[in-house]
């Protein structure tokens, strides 16, 4: 879990500039400190160094390494595999890597704000 003073830490990873900057947009607003990375590659160092409280990763995410790649690095990272992700984009990729914490479809600022916040009340932050 991740350590009390780094509960409002998130790092949202996925190559639409727009997604990002809106996501940024929107969660500083509500009072996280948010990292960005438009590459899985800087994602992945990014967690090592941040170890944010939560990933926001879209599994659309193209490039060298994809967002299935990059979700498969994170949970791969010592120390940082229990990290909660949350995924956003194509349910079959989502469904395909197997977890609960996602936005499958179109998606907006308020359900991933929603989500977040859901987040910190399930594991009681």
């Amino acid at each position: 879990m991740p350590k009390r003073t780094d509960l409002r830490k998130i790092l949202v990873i996925g190559n639409d500039a727009e997604l990002l900057r809106i996501l940024d947009a929107s969660l500083t607003e509500a009072g996280y400190l948010v990292l960005a990375s438009l590459h899985g590659q800087g994602g992945v160092l990014a967690c090592r160094e941040y170890m944010p409280a939560l990933v926001i990763l879209d599994v659309q995410l193209k490039g060298p390494m994809s967002g299935p790649q990059t979700y498969e690095q994170l949970r791969s990272l010592p120390a940082r595999a229990r990290i909660p992700r949350l995924l956003l984009g194509d349910p079959t990729l989502i469904s395909d890597l197997g977890t609960d914490l996602c936005i499958r479809g179109p998606i907006s600022p308020s359900d991933v704000l929603d989500r977040v916040r859901a987040f910190e009340v399930e594991f009681a932050l």
